[in-house]
């Protein structure tokens, strides 16, 4: 009865993980299970009976090295939306499931690999030999889940939170407001790694035994459906998702008992039909259409207006600190798209504190260099100086050095208040280091930069 529970409250821990990159960052990871294999084959291969590290060093580097896997996973595809993105996590799946049956003697085989259970935590430095009881995960991994709920509970509403909120929604708009997408995609995804790492570490301790069967590819898709049950960016969500989710695998069981049929075969099948009807659904659950959907990779209309962030919020100037020259110049902007020419040796200066125009036909290169002066196009030719230092590269480092793009059409993030779609905005010229850390810990730096 305990293991069962310790082993449910681990997966339930794997599907928290799994959580943050897609409910909150609206990207369909189907990967997790693969990060649960490496947490699991992790400690059973560098623990005590392989390699020979103590038990609590195995499980930190097993969860270390999954944490490393998200990290370079969501690297490999960071150009990677919606679908494609989903297809690529699953093949990645497959893809150990493949190197585990291609490899028994590192995987055991069918048969797996099988460790002494219940496991020891010794630790002579600390004069601690702690025997792992089945009651002993239960609470390690109750723990686990109650810290990542009460951790989702606080980002909602935290500044990462507002990060993922305008990620989720749109990600060229939350890189026009100065948040590092791919920065922020890596870490969302490694940190679901690792804690699908730490799953994996917990269920071969409590079990005693891992085979290539228990983290197949099934098993990553079962962790999505629980995530897309209630597919809302809600601390709730995932913990209702999972208990849903397990009742209908326990049903199938039954009912795959009753009929005389393989059990696993129809956990498969409830699976499959499950994860069927939450996409069938996606349009009566937003958070879902816009993970999925294509549309929200698009960049948005090209009608824009760029806006000058102005002497208050220029980088390295005070309200009182007015550069004498042009605030922005460009010299000799050029940009070809194939055989036309969009801008050719384009001359512009902006005085500070004054409102510019630009005005042309349709096709005259107004929005192109829009995009050049944001960063978001690069030229060909020509620089871009603001204040008299050459801006920098990218359209997140040209907002945080004070050029941003405003999209003239309307942009808000669905689920925040008003004064959070505010906040996204202000979020461009603030601090970053450790920002999501010390909210967390509700530190007084946190508290002001809130206010």
């Amino acid at each position: 009865m305990s293991v069962d529970l310790a082993r449910d409250l681990y997966l339930l821990v794997a599907v928290l993980g799994l959580s943050l990159p897609v409910t909150y960052a609206g990207m369909p990871v189907l990967g997790q299970g693969a990060f649960v294999a490496v947490g699991a084959f992790g400690v059973a291969l560098l623990g005590p009976l392989g390699l020979g590290l103590p038990l609590g060093i195995a499980v930190l580097a097993a969860i270390a090295l999954a944490a490393a896997a998200g990290w370079l996973v969501a690297g490999a595809a960071a150009r990677l939306e919606g679908a494609a993105l989903g297809l690529a996590t699953w093949a990645l799946a497959w893809l150990v499931a493949a190197l585990l049956v291609a490899f028994p003697s590192l995987s055991g085989g069918a048969q797996g690999l099988v460790r002494p259970a219940p496991a020891h935590l010794v630790s002579p430095a600390m004069g601690l030999d702690l025997v792992l009881l089945p009651v002993s995960h239960v609470i390690i991994a109750g723990v686990a889940a109650l810290l990542l709920l009460a951790a989702m509970w606080r980002l909602e509403s935290g500044p990462a939170g507002l990060d993922l909120a305008a990620l989720r929604e749109n990600p060229h708009v939350a890189a026009a407001v100065g948040i590092p997408v791919a920065a922020r995609r890596r870490s969302v995804m490694a940190v679901g790694a690792g804690v699908a790492g730490f799953a994996g570490a917990g269920l071969l301790t409590v079990t005693g035994v891992v085979a290539p069967g228990d983290v197949s590819p099934l098993l990553s898709l079962q962790l999505l459906v629980a995530v897309l049950a209630v597919p809302l960016p809600r601390w709730w969500a995932p913990l209702v998702g999972a208990a849903v989710v397990g009742l209908g695998l326990t049903l199938a069981d039954r009912v795959a008992e009753a009929a005389g049929a393989d059990p696993e075969r129809a956990r498969g099948l409830t699976t499959a039909v499950v994860l069927v009807l939450v996409l069938v659904l996606r349009d009566r659950w937003p958070g879902a259409r816009r993970m999925w959907s294509p549309e929200r990779a698009a960049e948005p209309p090209s009608r824009s207006v760029s806006n000058s962030s102005g002497p208050a919020h220029f980088r390295g100037a005070g309200p009182e600190e007015v550069p004498d020259g042009p605030l922005l110049e460009a010299r000799g902007l050029a940009v070809s798209f194939g055989g036309v020419r969009a801008l050719d040796g384009v001359d512009l200066d902006l005085a500070p504190g004054r409102v510019h125009a630009l005005i042309g036909p349709n096709g005259s290169g107004k929005s192109t260099l829009l995009r050049v002066l944001a960063g978001s196009q690069p030229a060909h030719a020509g620089s871009v100086v603001v204040g008299g230092v050459p801006a920098p590269r990218g359209l997140t480092r040209r907002v945080l050095g004070g050029v941003v793009r405003t999209p003239q059409h309307t942009v808000l993030v669905p689920g925040l208040t008003v004064s959070q779609q505010v906040a996204v905005g202000a979020r461009g010229g603030q601090p970053r280091r450790a920002a999501t850390l010390r909210h967390l810990v509700a530190t007084p730096s946190a508290a002001a930069e809130r206010a």
